[in-house]
C-alpha cells in the first residue's frame, strides 16, 4: 500500500505541477498576445505620424511651389513692362532722328551729333596743354548753336505713356 499511496500522492503533486504550468503558460499567452496588440498598435501609430510627416512636407513643397510660380509671373510681368519700354524708347529714338533728318533737309546743313566727354578727361587733357599750344576756338559749320539745340528740344515730345512704362519698368527693379 504504501507504493500505492506514494504513487497517488506522486500523481496529484505531478497533476498540481501540470496545472500550474498550464496557467503559466495561459499567462505568457495572454502577455504575449497583449504585446503583440502593443506592438501592433506601436506600428499603426508610426505609420500613421509617418503618413502626417510625408503630409507636411508635402505641404511645404506646395507652398514652395506656388511661391516660386508667383514669383516667375512677377518676373515674367517686369520683362514685358521692360520690353514694352525698350520698344518705346526705340520708337521714340526713331521719331527722334526722323525730326533731325527732317532739320537736316529743312535747314540744308548736316549736323553732327558728338558725345560730350566726361569731365576728369576733359580736365586731365586742359593740364596737358600750355596755354601757347591752345588754338583760338574755330566756327563749325556743321554744330548747332545753343539757340537752335533749344529750338530742337522743344519740337521734342516724349510720350507720356513711354515714360510711364520706363518709370514702372525701372521703379520695379
Amino acid at each position: 500500500l504504501d507504493s500505492a499511496e506514494q504513487h497517488r500522492e506522486k500523481e496529484r503533486q505531478l497533476e498540481q505541477e501540470v496545472d500550474r504550468l498550464r496557467a503559466e503558460a495561459s499567462a505568457r499567452e495572454e502577455r504575449v498576445v497583449d504585446i503583440e496588440k502593443e506592438l501592433h498598435a506601436l506600428r499603426k501609430y508610426k505609420e500613421t505620424n509617418d503618413i502626417e510627416a510625408l503630409n507636411m512636407d508635402l505641404r511645404i513643397m506646395r507652398e514652395k511651389m506656388v511661391h516660386l510660380e508667383e514669383s516667375l509671373a512677377a518676373e515674367n510681368k517686369l520683362k514685358q513692362e521692360l520690353f514694352r519700354a525698350l520698344g518705346d524708347a526705340k520708337a521714340n529714338n526713331a521719331h527722334l532722328q526722323s525730326q533731325l533728318r527732317a532739320f537736316e533737309i529743312t535747314s540744308g546743313m548736316p549736323l553732327s551729333v558728338s558725345v560730350a566727354r566726361p569731365p576728369s578727361t576733359s580736365l586731365a587733357q586742359a593740364e596737358k596743354v600750355s596755354p601757347q599750344q591752345q588754338q583760338p576756338p574755330q566756327h563749325n559749320p556743321y554744330q548747332i548753336s545753343m539757340s537752335q539745340t533749344q529750338k530742337m528740344d522743344s519740337n521734342i515730345v516724349t510720350s507720356s505713356a513711354s515714360s510711364a512704362h520706363m518709370g514702372v519698368a525701372y521703379g520695379n527693379l
